[in-house]
């Protein structure tokens, strides 16, 4: 969020007091069969009735999902009082990954993307009056603060998130397979809830956790699995 936070703390040439709202298009290469998740809605209160009108005129199925306010650059507008959305097309196993590559890529979805974009942007420079900054949005982290920017995540641990997860710890979409997570018996659908005995609050605890474990590091990790919540242990590698 490096870039979008300086444009927010520098807005030139555009003042954000003329922003009505901020769509910030982050990983929209994999639409398939799922409907378009809208992350952060519950940063407006209008923000749901834009897109269910933009289902409704398109035909093109959506999700609005209150939370994962901190997932991308909206999150740098939000904190100046600017409402903001990420378009999102969901995790998979090649998030993040060398291995996402172009051919992996759907078209047909971009093009669903795209025209469902083009119907909201449109409603936005047709509004006069200013999006309000919701209440909720203050809430949308689920215990999420900002992550801790400084220093470099140095391990690969093997999950990818799921962003839609509104609650505390992080619930796992997806795991790369042979990654220390899969080798360690997690599986999709379980959700972290501590590691190394301090409690992952969200996305942005998590992701700090991270940055202090150096390669070959092992942490005991509590997931709750199944509906019980089990110890694990997870030695993470180079990333």
């Amino acid at each position: 969020m490096q870039g979008s936070r300086y444009y927010a703390e520098h807005p030139r040439p555009a003042p954000l007091e003329g922003i009505v709202g901020v769509i910030n298009l982050d990983s929209v290469g994999r639409l398939e069969d799922q409907p378009i998740s809208v992350l952060a809605t519950g940063s407006a209160m209008e923000w749901p009735f834009v897109f269910r009108g933009v289902t409704a005129v398109t035909g093109i199925p959506s999700e609005n999902i209150a939370g994962a306010a901190e997932s991308s650059d909206q999150k740098s507008f939000i904190d100046r009082g600017v409402p903001g959305v990420q378009i999102f097309t969901g995790a998979h196993g090649d998030y993040h990954r060398a291995s996402d590559t172009p051919d992996k890529v759907s078209a047909d979805g971009m093009v669903k993307v795209a025209t469902f974009v083009k119907e909201a942007t449109g409603y936005l420079i047709q509004r006069e009056e200013p999006m309000v900054l919701s209440g909720g949005a203050a809430a949308t982290g689920s215990g999420n603060r900002p992550a801790n920017t400084e220093g470099q995540r140095r391990v690969s641990f093997g999950t990818v998130p799921d962003f839609a997860h509104n609650a505390d710890g992080v619930r796992v979409d997806s795991v790369v397979p042979g990654s220390p997570a899969e080798q360690a018996g997690i599986q999709a659908g379980d959700i972290l809830l501590e590691m190394k005995g301090e409690k992952v609050a969200g996305l942005a605890a998590f992701s700090d956790f991270l940055k202090t474990l150096a390669p070959g590091d092992t942490v005991t990790v509590k997931v709750r699995h199944d509906g019980q919540t089990i110890s694990v242990t997870v030695s993470v590698t180079s990333r």
